[in-house]
């Protein structure tokens, strides 16, 4: 029989086993979800920006086909390549004229400029800049110089002279095919954070390499448009940024050398990532996605976000309390793995629904978009996709606020979700606009018989808050792969269709066209 000293040596033996190998699976467990916790907000963010990217190419192709069906502006443009200095300048002037009103209302949409550049690469007209024109673009403008060698279509980020930019370049011809040469629509890093931005973001910066703006910017431009980032010598930001926050800039300044080491390192692989600083027993979290340049550049932007989170100053005293219950109850250890669960779920719930209607955001519906399509694909059926905007919204939300146009989407939404199948998707891409992904189905008769019902419920009377209101709803259609075989493709085509209703006779659907469009 063990003596009571044994019988002390062995629980003792065996206590502090349990300890290390309790503390070792804690640990493990702990950097498992920091990790996973860091990843969910890397894949987010870069989500965010690689929707908001496809929705810029949409808009710049929009503006595009705009432009080059207007025969006035081409035969006008035309001129330029072969005319005098003093008859450019009398070309660049009407162009100036036509385009300069509908070139204002563009800016609300985040379009920073609207440039055309002659076949040699010679700016012809800034409507952004007006009077800086005549400088060729060959040595700092490399999606110019390819779309007018190779008369295709060059994307991407670049910066220019007067600033940087999401660069989508056009080849332009006359209508003899002849190439007359090229117009660039760019969009802002400024309008992308607004896009992005959300609650569970403290800030967001848009950082650009030092070099790359020196060697390309005016440098009045630089010194108006830009400052040094206090993250890296090498990297600049552009100046008041609607969503950098000072705290964030102090914070950042009075860090150690050590944290500061291990950002900057971060940052030189050139490659998405999130890391948490803690300094003084505070903690922050900062997310970077690079940003591929227009090109075979291998000099990348960052956005980054700061992000407001209290998550791991929560898991330093979540910490302490699991190893005390480790050795009391560890069914309690158990509940506490499935609330860290559903944290994680909630977390998941707030990248892809809409809080306001609860349905499937712009995030989901993309991914499930991309899902039917392959599916469809593979079992050889159809997928239709019906855009939506909402007749008569805006007039609402003028007349009784705000807070009754919340609770009209939400009703709305609700309704919606009662025309369709349980294999279908309803989802809210931002503002007034809804999406309708309709799968298997087997000839467009269905879309329209469904799209009937959702216009019929919308025409009926909306009861908020003791207002009736009488909306309408005008919508496209697109089938795979009848009128696109690509994401791209079925949501500008079903939104080409939206626009054409919104701009004929409105509350009604039709189906995409080609002839006719």
């Amino acid at each position: 029989m063990k003596t009571f000293r044994q019988k002390i040596i062995v629980t003792t033996f065996i206590f502090i086993t349990l300890l290390l190998s309790g503390s070792y699976l804690i640990n493990q467990y702990l950097s498992s979800k920091e990790e996973q916790h860091l990843l969910l907000h890397s894949k987010v963010i870069k989500t965010q920006y690689e929707t908001t990217y496809k929705f810029f190419k949409i808009i710049s192709q929009d503006i595009f086909d705009m432009y080059s069906s207007n025969k006035k502006l081409i035969n006008l443009f035309k001129k330029a390549k072969d005319a005098n200095t003093t008859q450019q300048q009398l070309i660049r002037d009407k162009l100036y004229i036509m385009l300069k009103k509908r070139y204002k209302r563009m800016k609300n949409m985040g379009v920073v400029q609207l440039h055309f550049h002659l076949p040699d690469n010679t700016s012809f007209l800034r409507l952004h800049k007006p009077e800086k024109f005549g400088d060729n673009l060959s040595s700092i403008r490399e999606s110019v110089v390819r779309t007018n060698r190779y008369k295709l279509f060059s994307e991407g980020l670049e910066s220019g002279k007067v600033s940087h930019g999401f660069r989508f370049v056009y080849p332009l011809s006359d209508e003899n095919a002849n190439h007359i040469g090229s117009v660039e629509i760019s969009l802002s890093s400024e309008q992308l954070m607004l896009n992005i931005a959300n609650d569970h973001i403290y800030s967001l910066h848009f950082l650009l390499p030092k070099k790359d703006i020196t060697d390309k910017t005016w440098i009045d431009s630089q010194k108006e448009f830009y400052e040094d980032s206090v993250i890296s010598n090498s990297l600049v930001m552009q100046k008041h940024q609607l969503w950098t926050n000072t705290k964030i800039l102090n914070f950042y300044k009075n860090i150690s050398k050590k944290n500061k080491q291990k950002i900057i390192q971060e940052f030189e692989k050139n490659k998405d990532f999130t890391i948490s600083i803690k300094e003084k027993d505070k903690y922050i979290e900062i997310t970077a996605i690079a940003i591929d340049y227009s090109g075979i550049s291998e000099e990348k932007a960052f956005l980054v976000a700061f992000h407001k989170d209290i998550f791991f100053s929560n898991l330093d005293i979540e910490k302490k309390y699991i190893l005390i219950l480790f050795y009391s109850i560890s069914i309690l250890l158990f509940i506490f793995i499935l609330l860290i669960l559903k944290k994680n779920t909630e977390l998941n719930h707030v990248a892809h629904y809409d809080m306001l209607t609860e349905l499937p955001n712009r995030n989901l519906f993309y991914i499930e978009l991309e899902k039917e399509i392959k599916r469809a694909k593979r079992n050889q059926t159809k997928v239709a996709l019906l855009f939506m905007d909402i007749d008569g919204f805006k007039q609402v939300n003028d007349k009784y606020g705000h807070n009754i146009g919340d609770k009209l989407l939400h009703a709305i939404a609700q309704r919606v979700q009662k025309c369709i199948r349980g294999t279908d998707l309803v989802s809210r891409l931002g503002g007034d606009e809804f999406t309708v992904i309709l799968s298997d189905i087997s000839q467009e008769k269905e879309t329209l018989d469904i799209s009937k019902k959702i216009i019929n419920v919308i025409n009926e009377e909306f009861n908020i808050d003791s207002n009736i209101i009488y909306i309408g709803v005008s919508i496209g259609i697109a089938l795979y792969p009848d009128h696109g075989e690509d994401i791209d493709a079925l949501i500008q085509n079903s939104d080409d269709m939206m626009y054409k209703v919104k701009n004929a006779n409105k509350n009604s659907a039709i189906v995409y066209n080609a002839e006719n469009n």
